[in-house]
C-alpha cells in the first residue's frame, strides 16, 4: 500500500517493501507540518511492521519535529515495532545529533541496508536498539 500526504512544505510518502514500511519524508518538518508525519506514522504503527524513516530530503527540523520523533519512538517501543532512520540529510543528521535522537534510533546509510538488517538470519529479534545508540552510517 503506497500513500502520499503533503502539507505546508512537508511531504510523506509511505510504501511497504519486503515486510517493512518505509516513509520517505521531504521538506520542512516544523510545528505546523508535523501532523502529516504523525498521521503517516500512526498508520505505519498499526501495520505492526518495522518502520524506516527516509530523511534524505528533509531540509529543516524544529523543536516540534524533534518532539514528534521522541513521541513516536515511545509509541513504537510500546507496540513492539522497530523504528529506524535511513539516509538522513546533513541537516537531519545534525539535528538528530544535537537532540541526542541518534542515541535512540539506529541510523542506516540507505533503505537497502535497513531491509538487509531486518531480513537477517535471526529475524526481527536482533533489531533492539543497543544502549548508547548505534549508527550503521560510516
Amino acid at each position: 500500500m503506497d500513500r502520499a500526504h503533503r502539507r505546508k512544505g512537508l511531504e510523506c510518502r509511505s510504501e511497504e517493501i519486503r515486510g517493512a514500511t518505509t516513509i520517505h519524508v521531504s521538506g520542512e518538518l516544523d510545528i505546523s507540518a508535523r501532523d502529516i508525519l504523525g498521521q503517516t506514522l500512526e498508520v505505519a504503527l498499526d501495520l505492526g511492521k518495522p518502520i524506516c524513516l527516509v530523511l534524505k530530503d528533509v531540509t529543516y527540523i524544529d523543536s516540534g519535529g524533534i518532539g514528534l520523533f521522541f513521541r513516536y519512538l515511545r509509541k513504537a517501543s510500546m507496540r513492539g515495532v522497530y523504528l529506524a532512520v535511513a539516509n538522513p540529510s546533513h541537516i537531519a543528521r545534525l539535528v538528530m545529533e544535537i537532540a541526542a535522537l541518534d542515541l535512540h534510533l539506529t541510523v542506516f546509510p540507505d533503505v537497502e541496508t535497513f531491509l538487509q538488517r531486518i531480513d537477517g538470519p535471526i529475524g526481527h529479534a536482533h533489531l533492539e536498539k543497543p544502549a548508547g545508540g548505534h549508527s550503521e552510517v560510516g
